[in-house]
């Protein structure tokens, strides 16, 4: 502030925390954040904390010309371990959601199931031994070891990733690419583009269920968000898109993806960007997450021990729909001519693999969420629909890596 002339009485802070944050812990970082700039700028800095799902709709709004004045506009935030939904109408935040299933539940291990049996490190194990020891370079063979060793498929993959950009490799003029490996391997798509049905299925349920209307404009950003370059280009993901949102929703309205390379630097400038009137200092009352069972949909605070069978059943009901109308969706939006993925060959024995654990996945998440909490009172805190998917994806992708 001082360097560039600024003035610290007139400073003014403002940090971004997720959503999926706790209460508990929003308030201790609000306290520090307070202290530390009283202490350090001025005694009057002011500090405003801004969630990071709501602040990149005014960047767009203000600089990119989506409008939610007229139809809504959905930010979508793909990460590692969660995906995060905001809804505007009216220029106003509507909703926000935020479930586990992200990045890590396409490349990660589900709960039971070793590296071993992970389709990422399965397939691509062995190839990549040999184009890193084919480098030569002693520390990449070093920690890539490292990286094996301690046995986390979703630390393996982002390794993998990661060699894209290794400084090591460029001075040697040596290329390696994970993402274009990934873009090439048809049979693999199959598992990426049921998990961007499975977030976009997930969003029009809960736009139908709050009766909102298909968006005009949704924006995707997250690091877990690169998955969409790997499935297939713009007009192709805004289709699908729209067809899903019309089927379930029951519209025709059209949307737009809208895609930026810098997510992180959009969060600052669209916090910049808030008026006073915009932030939100609570977002509970934002909150919503569909259930994908009509038995917990209807509880106000659902614990994880009112998960019983009724639930479990519907939630699993709910599912296997969705498994249905997936492929269903690739005789109206072919996967074969849209994204290149091989329909013939083995689509019916995919179909089974997604379903047949279903009930068995969805209680072993469950009991991993009860095991992970430790608190008899603990909430749910998203939708069990993706409990049997995440576990349906993992069994689909080592399916395929064995073909």
């Amino acid at each position: 502030v001082l360097r560039n002339g600024g003035s610290l009485k007139k400073t003014k802070l403002k940090w971004f925390y997720p959503v999926s944050m706790e209460s508990f812990r929003l308030s201790q970082l609000r306290s520090e954040w307070t202290r530390l700039c009283q202490v350090l700028i001025d005694e009057q800095c002011l500090v405003q904390s801004v969630t990071e799902s709501l602040a990149p709709f005014y960047y767009y709004k203000n600089t990119q010309g989506v409008n939610a004045a007229y139809r809504p506009v959905v930010l979508m935030d793909i990460g590692g371990g969660t995906t995060d939904f905001a809804v505007y109408e009216n220029n106003k935040p509507m909703l926000i959601s935020s479930v586990r299933f992200a990045g890590n539940s396409i490349y990660g291990d589900f709960p039971g199931f070793g590296m071993q049996m992970n389709g990422f490190y399965h397939k691509y194990h062995d190839i990549y031994q040999s184009k890193i020891n084919g480098t030569g370079i002693d520390s990449l063979q070093d920690a890539y070891a490292n990286v094996v060793n301690n046995a986390v498929s979703a630390d393996f993959v982002s390794f993998l990733y990661s060699l894209e950009r290794n400084t090591e490799l460029k001075k040697k003029g040596i290329s390696i690419s994970f993402s274009e490996d990934l873009k090439g391997d048809y049979s693999m798509k199959t598992s990426l583009l049921l998990f961007y049905v499975a977030e976009i299925y997930y969003l029009a349920n809960v736009l139908k269920e709050r009766k909102i209307g298909t968006p005009a404009y949704l924006t995707i950003s997250g690091t877990g968000s690169k998955v969409l370059d790997l499935i297939g280009g713009q007009p192709e993901l805004e289709g699908i898109a729209k067809i899903v949102f019309n089927d379930i929703i029951g519209d025709e309205g059209k949307v737009e993806l809208k895609r930026v390379d810098n997510p992180k630097e959009i969060t600052c400038k669209g916090g910049l960007n808030m008026k006073t009137e915009d932030v939100v200092d609570d977002v509970e009352d934002l909150r919503y997450c569909f259930a994908a069972s009509p038995k917990i949909e209807n509880m106000h605070h659902v614990r994880l021990r009112d998960i019983d069978n009724e639930a479990i059943n519907q939630g699993v009901a709910f599912y296997e729909s969705f498994i249905d109308y997936f492929f269903d969706l690739n005789r109206k939006f072919s996967f074969e001519k849209k994204f290149g993925i091989n329909t013939q060959r083995s689509f019916p024995e995919y179909k089974q693999i997604l379903l047949e654990h279903a009930h068995e996945d969805l209680a072993a998440v469950l009991d991993a969420r009860k095991a992970e909490r430790n608190d008899p009172e603990a909430e749910l805190e998203d939708s069990i629909f993706f409990f049997p998917l995440a576990g349906g994806l993992n069994r689909l992708s080592y399916y395929i890596s064995n073909q």
